[in-house]
């Protein structure tokens, strides 16, 4: 994985065997008014996107 290649430990940060990555999310909560949700960690709200729902 590139994650050793690095010298990351998943098992380790984790504190447990599931080798998971963190996955962004944005929320605004007052009534759910914005949910941003990819698995993909790349893929995150723009600022303009988050204040326009503000």
């Amino acid at each position: 994985m590139k994650y050793k290649e690095h010298g990351l430990g998943l098992t380790k940060d984790n504190g447990n065997s599931s080798q998971a990555l963190p996955v962004p999310a944005t929320f605004i909560i007052e009534k759910i008014k914005f949910l941003q949700y990819d698995p993909d960690y790349k893929n995150r709200s723009s600022t303009k996107e988050i204040l326009e729902h503000l």
